[in-house]
């Protein structure tokens, strides 16, 4: 079986073997190597059918679950970037408002202050672009001390960073048959845990610096979360799972005129974005026609409007005893923001024209410096800024062992029996038995590790600002491992 499969409904199984996994990544000499995932699936998706299992497998679960313990210092990340260790896949949704070139001279119109923009309102100028998708991201192994020098009274610190390399495949089809996959993201960056500096009251950040070949790089940062060391938590998250229902945790995916977000619900009353309407026929979308994927419940409107909506669906049945949130973003924040830096960056085509001005140096003296047309101008798609939120899950799942002896562990591995209609991806675990073993075959409770985000990138051309989220639910590729507690008597 692929990576993938969608019903004849167009409803998308999600991914419950990764036949083709990304690379992992290997620092030694910049190697790449491919991870062995031979798996197979039976027929009712129980488990028990596989073959060998992979040569190269994740750090136990049960070393990445337990409470209190620190990695050493200067071997990897801290928390709560402890958990991006090896490659992980899954499934999500990505939409995209693309710019539409128009088969003669633009058109213009009077925007919201009076002033003439080229563009048309947002109603035939771009095209919304939808996709049901397949990810995997694959982290590297610790990049070891990184030392930045402090000057002045501020002390020298040490970072810690995990390369990783993200790949985004489109799994849509209207037909409700199984297309191949089409790749559209690749992604090269890295994790950095940061400690605070001394003006940032004794709170460490967390930074995910990328590179996409469209030609935009970004530097996004956030604050470290506290970790919860309380006896209800294991991996530092706060019990329970993600509340999607929670502002915060919502995206607003309609568009709006630069700088001004207040304008979106004028821009929506006046129906300047029929493409974010599932059932409408003659929007400028891709695919233009969603009826069968709405009727399914996997492109709806509501879904258009808030992407996140597809990551609730996701956890809606999966029983998840904690979550650790976080997120960084690219800025430019308010001047109280309390995180100076970060960025993003555009080759020129995307950038628009350049013109020129002029500043006075500080000896005084007149410099011709360069900086990017205004938006609206000659700007492509420029990405202005980008804000991605994080929850990584303890999820409990029902998973089928035995008959093992006492301390034998599983030669093959197994999946975890999910819920009926559930769209998260399946994890698949190496079980230990105790020293009094498992006598008969049973089904228990077993720990996994689950990651979800969510990233929305601003656009602006034609005098608006155009959301574009990408979301996704990921497990680990690899077996975890599992040692199931003696009974007490």
């Amino acid at each position: 079986m692929a990576a993938y499969e969608v019903a004849p409904d167009g409803h998308v199984i999600p991914p419950l073997n990764i036949t083709q996994p990304t690379p992992s990544m290997s620092l030694n000499g910049f190697e790449w190597g491919t991870v062995s995932d031979d798996i197979r699936i039976s027929p009712a998706n129980q488990g028990y059918e596989s073959g060998p299992p992979p040569e190269t497998a994740a750090t136990q679960l049960a070393e990445q679950l337990k409470i209190g313990e620190k990695p050493e210092a200067g071997v990897g990340p801290v928390f709560p970037l402890e958990q991006f260790q090896g490659p992980y896949a899954g499934n999500g949704f990505n939409m995209i408002f693309r710019p539409r070139k128009f088969p003669k001279a633009p058109p213009t119109f009077v925007d919201f202050d009076g002033k003439t923009v080229t563009g048309s309102q947002g109603i035939d100028d771009n095209v919304l672009q939808l996709n049901l998708t397949v990810e995997q991201v694959s982290f590297g192994g610790p990049l070891g001390n990184i030392p930045n020098r402090g000057f002045g009274k501020q002390d020298d610190i040490t970072l810690f960073g995990v390369p990783y390399l993200q790949t985004v495949a489109d799994v849509t089809n209207p037909d409700g048959n199984n297309p191949k996959q089409t790749g559209i993201h690749f992604e090269p960056g890295v994790w950095l845990n940061v400690p605070a500096a001394d003006f940032q009251q004794k709170k460490a950040s967390i930074v995910r610096m990328a590179s996409i070949p469209h030609g935009t790089t970004i530097n996004a940062q956030g604050f470290a979360p506290q970790r919860n060391n309380s006896q209800q938590s294991v991996i530092g998250g706060e019990v329970g799972p993600p509340n999607f229902d929670l502002k915060e945790n919502q995206i607003d995916a309609r568009p709006f005129v630069i700088g001004k977000p207040e304008t979106a619900d004028k821009l929506e009353r006046d129906d300047k974005f029929p493409n974010m309407n599932a059932d409408s026929k003659k929007a400028f979308r891709i695919p233009q026609d969603l009826k069968k994927l709405a009727s399914s419940g996997k492109i709806t409107s509501a879904l258009i409007r808030n992407p996140n909506l597809y990551l609730k669906t996701a956890i809606d049945k999966l029983h998840i005893t904690e979550t650790i949130t976080f997120e960084v973003n690219t800025g430019p924040g308010p001047p109280d923001q309390e995180l100076n830096g970060g960025g993003t960056a555009n080759i020129a085509f995307l950038a628009g024209e350049q013109r020129p001005i002029t500043t006075a140096a500080p000896t005084g003296e007149q410099h011709p410096i360069t900086t990017a047309a205004p938006p609206g101008g000659a700007a492509n798609a420029q990405a202005v800024s980008m804000k991605a939120r994080y929850w990584i899950e303890r999820v409990m799942y029902r998973v089928p062992v035995g008959p093992l002896k006492g301390n034998e562990e599983m030669k093959v591995p197994v999946f975890a029996q999910m819920p009926p209609d559930s769209t998260a991806p399946t994890p698949k675990f190496l079980i230990k038995a105790p020293p009094c073993g498992i006598p008969n075959k049973t089904v228990i409770d077993v720990p996994g590790i689950q990651i979800q985000s969510s990233q929305n990138v601003f656009l602006n051309f034609g005098g608006l600002t155009w959301p574009h989220v990408s979301v996704s639910t990921l497990v680990p590729v690899e077996p975890q491992r599992f040692t199931v507690p003696e009974q007490k008597q």
